[in-house]
């Protein structure tokens, strides 16, 4: 399983897929409202459509779906879960890269880049307060000091620095207004 629809972790500024990685035991086997979907297949009504919008092209990819899925909510819509439909979805296929070393599976740099960046984007679009605060700070501890470690630790400089330039662009302006 991919994802089976997911949770909005606002206080730490993720989404979390519900099953990823487990075998498919029926576990899932009921339609119910969740957060989020993976905006690797959506179906949404046209009057959804109209209302929320699409999805902000100013994140290109990692975070979009999590932000369309927060805006409808807030506008009343549910995200439903629905187990019947099966999509075949290659994660991570188009941020893979095959390395100088062909070791495959290793992600690419632009991977960092906009996961961080897009990241910190959806923390300062959509918490306040309190929340924010922690969710910045889980976002510093998981997804700057530990991954710089991990990236350091493994000599992936190119990786380590496409992750804090992410940050640094992060920061940068108003993270809520459309970037076109």
């Amino acid at each position: 399983i991919w994802a089976a629809g997911g949770e909005i972790l606002e206080w730490r500024g993720i989404a979390r897929s519900r099953g990823k990685g487990q075998v498919d035991l029926g576990q899932f086997d009921q339609p119910e409202a969740v957060d989020y979907a993976t905006g690797c297949c959506l179906l949404i009504r046209s009057e959804v459509l109209r209302k929320v919008g699409l999805l902000d092209e100013k994140y290109f990819a990692y975070f979009e779906d999590t932000d369309w899925c927060l805006r409808a909510r807030k506008a009343g819509f549910q995200i439903c879960y629905e187990p019947s439909s099966v999509i075949w979805h290659v994660a991570g296929a188009s941020s893979r890269q095959e390395t100088k070393s062909k070791r495959s599976g290793e992600s690419n740099p632009l991977l960092y880049y906009l996961s961080t960046r897009n990241n910190l984007w959806f923390i300062r679009c959509h918490t306040k307060g309190i929340t924010r605060v922690v969710a910045l700070i889980s976002f510093i501890i998981r997804r700057l000091l530990l991954r710089s470690a991990k990236q350091i630790l493994f000599g992936r400089w190119e990786n380590f620095r496409s992750l804090w330039k992410g940050a640094y662009h992060g920061f940068q302006g108003d993270a809520c207004a459309p970037v076109f």
